[in-house]
């Protein structure tokens, strides 16, 4: 029963597994990174420098570098936002969810298998 239910967890692992493209990398050190200022990278490796005024709801609102409006930007399109002190608001954005129920899960079922084969 265990060899199964941990077959069994590696096959859900593989169905779910989290696949990060990234196609597009910026270094710290390299010579695009600028200091001083707000970072903020999308999901489609566009870096954006500027100023984080804050979030509503699940949107973030961030006044892009020599731009006089302000843009706002879902969440969920965002890999990182760093502030210029350094601070990370949000860092590599990803949904663990599915990975920590099949956790508890799995955790679960050894455990009531083990509870069993004590009585």
């Amino acid at each position: 029963m265990l060899k199964r239910t941990f077959s069994l967890f590696f096959f859900f692992n593989l169905i779910f597994s989290q696949i990060n493209n990234d196609n597009i990398v910026v270094q710290k050190n390299s010579v695009y990174w600028k200091t001083g200022v707000d970072k903020l990278i999308l999901k489609d490796g566009e870096l954006l420098y500027g100023k984080y005024l804050g979030n509503e709801d699940d949107k973030i609102i961030f006044k892009i570098e020599f731009e006089d409006k302000t843009n706002t930007f879902e969440v969920s399109n965002i890999k990182d936002l760093e502030l210029a002190n350094g601070k990370k608001i949000i860092r590599n954005n990803r949904d663990h969810s599915i990975v920590c129920s099949l956790i508890w899960l799995f955790i679960s079922i050894y455990f009531s298998q083990f509870h069993n084969q004590v009585q």
